[in-house]
């Protein structure tokens, strides 16, 4: 068939800071105020992507556009046509067509 090599990966995206809602500084009258100086964030999926390739050669196209042996026998027919019909010809030519010495006792 091919080759097909298995490879996992993860991904990771970087998103600029940006405002949070809790931005409120606790203060001596709102001691419940929420403010978040940072974060980090780790979020879980249960969905994995995974990709498989393999290489896909030509006789494995051949095969799948109308099977392997047809696609062999067009391609070897399509080579060989000329060298049968150059032969046909010259097949045909002698036969029809030969070479007689001429005779020394005839006139």
């Amino acid at each position: 068939m091919g080759i097909s090599e298995d490879q996992e990966f993860h991904t990771f995206s970087y998103h600029p800071p940006g405002s949070s809602s809790w931005n409120k500084f606790p203060t001596e009258e709102s001691p419940y105020n929420k403010y978040k100086f940072s974060s980090f964030e780790i979020m879980l999926s249960a969905d994995k992507l995974v990709v498989n390739r393999q290489t896909y050669s030509l006789l494995d196209w051949l095969g799948d556009l109308g099977g392997l042996f047809d696609a062999l026998c067009i391609i070897c027919g399509n080579i060989l046509a000329p060298i049968t019909t150059f032969t046909l010809k010259a097949t045909l030519l002698s036969n029809f067509f030969f070479f007689q010495p001429k005779s020394e006792n005839a006139s």
